[in-house]
């Protein structure tokens, strides 16, 4: 059955990927530069916005609930629904006169795709955690789908610009909020158990953080490009950034869903230590060769993926980055899984904090200077130093005993 359901999501994970991945095909060819860049950091500020809230209420109500029935689920979705947006909200206001304070349009538009983001994300995460496989993969493809179909019937008619667009995936996130909500009103069936809380409290906050912590890793550096270089180099650094990070860390992504839950799912040392030594080996058969065929295609994959106004032909930043995401991916899908079955969530929260904390000084310092090129190599360098500290760490953790307590899986995944 894991397996099974590993496979789905694998397959889900994957269709929803590659319609995110249609988008910058198609957003860089019907918008300028500029205008590009002005949507690629809306988009950022609204992402770490409802990150932190989102998780956290996703993860401490609806996963730790003291009752395991479909209407209490909805009773704390509820309750959750507006203690999650409010923040997101708020965060994205601020972000938004803080980037675009001309444009009051702008940061309304801005303000409202917070809020529907965060409320699709707690109900994609709810489905995910508690109602249906399908769902969670009919949500994530819906959004990504209609916002495609949207941006695309209008750029017939119209000039596209950011505010077009941003409001072309409000609309996109509300029909797919209309999706999700489905499920909740037609299954009257019980969902599964729930581990305590105390669990959670004491082992599973520390990753609502770090999801923080890693989306504010991601983002810092094109919010320097554009406060120094102007938004056309933040968008022309994002379309690089963003391909090349999907390109990489999903295939390696597909690799763990199919191995992880072994780990997950047992409490035999030989089963674990077989499925760990599967886990980091496939990760690395699977992401070196993606790496290698991704350096040599990308001066012609650039010319299809990214619009000629948007794209940028420098090879030091799209190698900097891709060899950056390779080394992320091992630290994601190796590393930081052995630091999650050992309870080390903190030092795996504290390590993504080193790496943000190295990230930002690194860039206010060398962006003036050296421009895009220095976020490319300032974001090598604080993936080998995440990479390194949690393999360091993983490495002794290794040579403990593994004692997983009853409420792991729940707690974790």
């Amino acid at each position: 059955m894991r397996a099974l359901q590993g496979f789905q999501m694998a397959i889900g994970r994957l269709g929803i990927a590659m319609l995110g991945m249609l988008a910058t095909p198609l957003f860089t060819r019907v918008l300028p530069s500029d205008e590009y860049g002005r949507l690629a950091l809306a988009i950022a500020i609204a992402v770490i916005a409802s990150t932190a809230p989102t998780q956290w209420l996703t993860v401490s109500l609806l996963r730790f609930g003291p009752s395991t029935t479909v209407a209490s689920l909805r009773r704390r979705l509820s309750i959750g629904l507006p203690l999650s947006c409010a923040p997101g909200c708020a965060i994205a206001a601020f972000g938004g006169m803080w980037l675009f304070y001309g444009d009051p349009l702008f940061i309304a538009i801005l303000v409202i795709y917070a809020l529907v983001e965060s409320g699709f994300t707690t109900l994609w995460m709810a489905a995910r955690a508690k109602l249906s496989l399908g769902a969670f993969i009919l949500g994530g493809v819906a959004r990504n789908a209609f916002a495609l179909v949207l941006v695309s019937l209008w750029s017939l008619g119209h000039n596209a610009d950011a505010t077009a667009v941003l409001l072309c995936m409000v609309i996109s996130s509300f029909l797919a909020v209309l999706v999700l909500i489905r499920p909740l009103r037609e299954n009257e069936g019980a969902t599964e158990s729930a581990p305590p809380l105390a669990a959670w409290l004491r082992y599973g906050w520390p990753m609502v953080l770090n999801y923080l912590f890693t989306y504010c890793l991601m983002y810092a550096d094109r919010f320097i490009i554009a406060h120094n270089d102007g938004e056309a180099s933040a968008g022309t650094y994002a379309a690089t950034y963003d391909l090349l990070y999907a390109m990489i860390t999903l295939p390696a992504s597909l690799v763990g869903l199919a191995l992880v839950p072994k780990l997950f799912g047992t409490k035999d040392p030989a089963t674990r230590n077989s499925a760990l030594s599967r886990l980091r080996w496939q990760t690395l058969a699977c992401v070196t060769p993606v790496l290698a065929v991704i350096l040599i295609s990308w001066p012609y994959l650039s010319r299809i993926l990214i619009g000629a106004d948007v794209r940028n032909d420098d090879m030091r930043i799209a190698t900097a980055l891709a060899v950056s995401f390779a080394v992320s991916s091992f630290r994601f899908q190796y590393f930081n899984i052995v630091l999650q079955m050992y309870l080390s969530t903190k030092a795996l929260t504290g390590i993504t904090a080193i790496a943000l904390m190295l990230n930002i000084p690194l860039n206010l310092i060398l962006v003036p200077q050296y421009g895009m090129v220095a976020a490319a190599v300032t974001s090598l360098a604080s993936a080998l130093v995440g990479t390194l500290c949690a393999g360091a760490l993983s490495v002794r953790l290794r040579r403990r005993e593994l004692s997983t307590p009853p409420f792991h899986e729940g707690v974790l995944r």
